[in-house]
């Protein structure tokens, strides 16, 4: 009875006995991404070789009959996710505005570079270094969809930068009807920091019952002593499964020691489908002045855009299009210093993929 006690008691035990839990194995999954558009542009109209002055536009330098092939944008990305809380991404960029000495080569910088720790506190992400600002790439860019055609108004006048180095926030407090997105950062862009002043960025935007589209958003720049920058921008559309309408307005008002000057912008674009999944039409106006308080800014901008995407696989685009400038003069302006100009006037067939 004793020994059979035993032998039970011992079966119990390796019955009872567990093995110490394993370590949970993290799978970091990896991602490559890339982005290439360029053209082949004919200037079919211009004041031959005459720059307009202070123009951040494309062609604004160009000589009629000038003809190439460009690669206005290349970039490589890297995505890490380490797991569910922490995503790395980084990327390298190539593009026809930043040069090399001998000013005839492309060169290649970091633009992102940073760390996204999601769900800090529930609802809410944090990003940490060189990462993509409120201005316009999370929202009013993507809804534009059109990038490799024109940048949007407040990047092609030069009111704030895509990229930036500093500390963000993103919040949703309601999905997809309430994004609010902050970021203190160098103000510097891609370039390092010279000074003690930093910028601060503020994006609020949804997109209600699946359709509307709205972007408030507001920055502010301490530059240097004696000299604030403050922006403010509204955008709104309509996006549907065939038609995306948006119009954005915005002014930057600059202040020194004794001038003030509020360079503005105006846009509207639509794009819809002609064929489904095949063939898409793309219109687009913009308006652009120097400085909306003097009414003595030089020139005024207006730009024209009318495309045809042909979808030719889901992530190859050859877009023919028609890409117009016109410039008045503003009121007050020297007309001696600001003469009449003919329009730039810029067939392209622009290639452009992803993936």
């Amino acid at each position: 009875v004793v020994y059979g006690g035993l032998l039970k008691s011992q079966d119990t035990a390796r019955v009872t006995e567990q093995k110490p839990p394993q370590e949970k194995k993290v799978e970091i999954k990896t991602k490559l991404k890339g982005v290439m558009f360029g053209d082949w542009f004919y200037v079919m109209s211009a004041d031959t070789g005459i720059p307009v002055p202070g123009s951040p536009l494309e062609y604004a330098s160009s000589y009629k009959n000038y003809q190439a092939f460009s690669i206005r944008r290349m970039n490589f990305a890297g995505e890490v996710s380490f797991d569910d809380r922490f995503t790395a991404f980084t990327l390298f960029e190539s593009e026809d505005k930043v040069l090399l000495g001998d000013g005839r080569r492309a060169a290649g910088y970091l633009k992102f570079a940073y760390l996204r720790w999601n769900n800090i506190i529930n609802g809410v992400h944090l990003i940490i270094g060189q990462q993509p600002t409120p201005a316009f790439p999370p929202f009013t860019e993507k809804h534009w969809s059109y990038r490799p055609l024109e940048k949007t108004p407040f990047d092609l006048a030069g009111l704030a930068g895509s990229n930036d180095l500093g500390a963000g926030i993103l919040a949703t407090p309601v999905k997809d009807i309430l994004n609010i997105h902050f970021l203190v950062a160098n103000g510097e862009g891609a370039k390092l920091e010279k000074t003690a002043a930093k910028r601060f960025y503020l994006s609020i935007n949804g997109m209600p019952a699946g359709i509307i589209l709205y972007d408030l958003y507001a920055d502010y720049e301490f530059k240097a002593k004696d000299s604030i920058h403050t922006s403010i921008k509204v955008f709104g559309g309509v996006k549907l499964p065939f038609l995306t309408i948006g119009i954005e307005a915005g002014e930057q008002i600059r202040k020194g020691k004794n001038s003030e000057t509020i360079p503005a912008v105006l846009s509207a674009f639509a794009h819809f489908d002609i064929l489904k999944k095949t063939l898409r039409g793309v219109l687009r106006y913009n308006y652009y002045d120097r400085d909306l308080s003097s009414g003595s800014s030089g020139y005024i901008e207006h730009l024209f855009i009318a495309a045809l995407d042909w979808k030719v696989i889901e992530n190859l685009s050859l877009i023919p299009n028609l890409w117009m400038a016109v410039y008045s003069r503003d009121k007050k302006s020297d007309a001696s210093r600001y003469p009449n100009r003919k329009p730039i006037i810029v067939p392209r067939i622009t290639f452009f993929w992803n993936y």
